[in-house]
């Protein structure tokens, strides 16, 4: 059983990082975003075709890096949901087994 909780701890952890990781990008694609926003409320008319293709660009590249970030914080915050659920059904059990 000890072993069982050192190896749900440590999956615990490595899930804590990889959600962290997640938001980190989340952060930067925020910061990106407004950025864009900034320069798309300030662009002037007349290169407007040049600044469309750059704005045009970054949107693919920020939706497509969303889209796996979001899929994968998904993912993490499933699994960190489980790994949750296992350590709490393992002190449970650990605590009935003491009163018992």
């Amino acid at each position: 059983m000890e072993n069982n909780l050192n190896e749900l701890v440590h999956e615990l952890e490595s899930q804590t990082g990889d959600l962290n990781l997640k938001v980190i990008t989340l952060n930067d694609v925020r910061e990106v975003i407004g950025h864009l926003r900034d320069d798309m409320d300030n662009v002037n008319i007349e290169t407007l075709r040049i600044s469309f293709r750059e704005f045009h660009q970054t949107i693919r590249l920020m939706d497509d890096l969303l889209k796996y970030t979001v899929d994968d914080l998904n993912q993490v915050n499933d699994e960190l949901k489980n790994t949750k659920q296992q350590l709490f059904e393992k002190f449970i059990k650990q605590e009935v087994q003491h009163e018992a």
